[in-house]
């Protein structure tokens, strides 16, 4: 049993002014392929974007002896590989010089394959001999790039046995796995060359001498038998270095700390696994997401630092599905809210496509899994672009795209849907918490604009007047969320010159008074009850038995119900019913309910008959 994994190392680099749009889903695919190996501790697979040459030698020093595997996607040719001096610039990682890095691997540890997933690298290939690479592929000629990311998919599928039931019994050898990935290709039609993608510029032959129907890839090998070893390596897998180090390089466009924290981090290698770096980075992801988000990956945070057991695994699993559901219901709400004033203020007609969907949300008596809670999201979104309507986040605008049922987003809900139910049916592993973090990493990775937002929740507002002076409110509100010196939910006020809706949760960027309004599918029972602190809950499901309202409270996921009581009717006292704080309070959580079905006849367009046919004015009980 070795004490520590082989690495698995792949790399990309990209070129603004020539993108490669597919190089960043070949990382996740490689990932994904390799992921019953990476989590059961049998092979570690260290991806990294953007890759210099110091990027790359640190990595070989680091890992010296340890890299099996070593996968590059991006601009490349028969001289060398395009790699990313800096984010703006490139630099030429010249082929004789990483040959030799490859021979010192050779010499002194354990690597197998050399994969050159770039245009033309064939004429790398005798260098690579000369070095000792036991399996080398290349290419020989310039590669389309969404056939590249199959071959690369197909390929590593196959080595690491990913659709088969049991990965490790009968994985496939590096000459099977190559030839079922051309085997793929040729079925589906689309192996085919081009004169552009992935080709370095000095690269590219003037004569284009090619044999245009030849395939492109080719297999060296001198161990066409080779596979992936079985052995569990002796140290412990850590939680969270991957859903740290994705988060903290997506933030710095939305977060301040974050690009700071990388400006420093960098000179120190891997940092992910350096505790006190690395808990830096933690903190700032937990204040810097959005409100209930920080808060969810703080808890995700904590339960990684548990000794190993069965309940560590299990409330990891939990909370990482959690955090994905969370996180696009949160979404969700804040398009309905939009959606519902749009309504209000100059209707539009909804397919029944779209209205089915909405009416899906509305009358789910279950609560929403996570794919629903997608198709629901993607429904919105789709009204909005159809619509032309007004963003109320406009980088969903650029989600949208990423949204399509066959796409990485979905794909990634839809596995953290399956771990679900192993959660459910208590048939998890540990390999299945680092599967649920890796997809939630990647989802995160897309929502990283949320980091620009905050949430609060408007408590009370106190109105003041002076005699021969503008009125004043004082506003009363709870911050939602962690702030850098790791407060929860700190309690403000904020005297202004203007209203704002009372008991509701707000979304922001910049001031709160410029904001969406999330009540009621967002409320703080706190706000609502006249307490102090807050306790956020999620709207889940309508009840079954009555057609009260449930939500579910973010802590502990226990559930709030919400019934109608009719507190108050037209011509009634209402001071006398304010000066009584149950009733005061009563009838703040009927104002939810009520909220709750104007925004469902407002965006499905129904009667109020439709929406309050069951309620019995004399006894204020549901009839079914």
């Amino acid at each position: 049993m070795p004490k520590t994994p082989p690495i698995a190392l792949v790399l990309f680099s990209n070129d603004l002014d020539s993108f490669l749009p597919s190089v960043e889903r070949e990382r996740k695919t490689i990932e994904e392929a390799l992921e019953a190996y990476n989590d059961t501790n049998r092979l570690k697979v260290i991806a990294r974007s953007s890759v210099s040459i110091d990027e790359i030698f640190r990595l070989f020093n680091r890992y010296q002896g340890r890299i099996s595997i070593f996968h590059f996607a991006g601009h490349a040719g028969g001289k060398g590989l395009q790699l990313n001096k800096d984010f703006s610039g490139n630099e030429t990682g010249h082929a004789g010089g990483l040959a030799e890095l490859f021979r010192r691997e050779v010499e002194d540890g354990i690597l197998q394959l050399v994969f050159l997933n770039g245009c033309s690298t064939l004429p790398q290939l005798e260098g690579l001999k000369a070095a000792g690479a036991p399996s080398v592929i290349a290419t020989r000629c310039p590669i389309e790039d969404d056939t590249a990311l199959n071959l690369a998919k197909q390929f590593y599928r196959a080595l690491a046995g990913a659709d088969q039931a049991q990965p490790f019994d009968k994985p496939a050898t590096i000459g099977q796995a190559f030839d079922r990935a051309m085997a793929y290709l040729k079925t589906a039609g689309n192996v085919k060359v081009e004169k552009k993608n992935r080709d370095v510029v000095f690269e590219f032959p003037e004569d284009g001498n090619f044999d245009w129907n030849e395939t492109p890839w080719t297999l060296y090998s001198q161990n066409e038998d080779w596979t992936l070893s079985d052995e569990v390596a002796e140290e412990n897998k850590p939680f969270n270095e991957v859903l740290t180090r994705q988060l903290i390089e997506a933030l710095p466009a939305y977060s301040n700390p974050a690009q700071k924290f990388l400006e420093k981090a960098g000179a120190i290698p891997d940092w992910e696994s350096v505790v006190r770096v690395s808990d830096k980075a933690k903190d700032i992801l937990a204040y810097s997401f959005v409100g209930v988000l920080g808060i969810h990956l703080r808890k995700l945070f904590a339960i990684g630092k548990e000794p190993n057991s069965e309940d560590k695994q299990r409330r990891y699993l939990e909370n990482a599905i959690l955090t994905a559901h969370r996180a696009l219901k949160l979404l969700s709400f804040a398009l309905l809210s939009q959606l519902w004033d749009r309504q209000k203020e100059k209707a539009i007609e909804l397919s029944d496509a779209r209205r089915q969907s909405l009416r899906a949300f509305f009358e789910d008596e279950f609560g929403l899994d996570i794919t629903g809670n997608l198709q629901l999201l993607t429904a919105l979104m789709n009204i909005f672009q159809e619509h032309k309507i007004d963003w109320p986040m406009p980088e969903l605008e650029g989600l949208l795209p990423q949204m399509e049922p066959d796409g990485d987003f979905a794909g990634s809900c839809t596995r953290l849907k399956e771990l679900g139910k192993a959660l459910d049916k208590g048939q998890f592993t540990l390999a299945d918490c680092f599967a649920a973090e890796r997809q939630l990493a990647f989802l995160m990775e897309k929502l990283a604009f949320l980091a620009a937002y905050r949430m609060v929740s408007i408590k009370n507002i106190t109105y003041n007047e002076m005699r021969n002076a503008p009125p004043r409110y004082l506003h009363s509100y709870t911050v939602l969320g962690i702030d850098s010196k790791s407060n929860v939910n700190t309690e403000r006020v904020n005297y202004v010159d203007a209203p704002i809706s009372t008991q509701a949760i707000l979304l922001f960027k910049g001031r709160y008074q410029q904001s969406i309004n999330l009540f009621p599918f967002l409320i703080d029972v706190n706000a609502l009850s006249g307490e102090v602190g807050a306790k956020v809950c999620f709207y889940s499901h309508q009840d079954i038995a009555d057609g009260s309202l449930n939500y579910q409270f973010m802590e502990d996921n226990s559930y709030e119900n919400i019934t109608y009581r009719k507190t108050w009717t037209e011509g009634e006292d209402m001071n006398q019913l304010m000066l009584d704080a149950d009733k005061r309070r009563a009838y703040n959580l009927d104002s939810v309910f009520l909220q709750f079905q104007e925004a469902k006849k407002a965006l499905l367009a129904t009667t109020e008959e439709e929406d309050f046919d069951f309620i019995d004015d004399e006894t204020d009980d549901f009839d079914f």
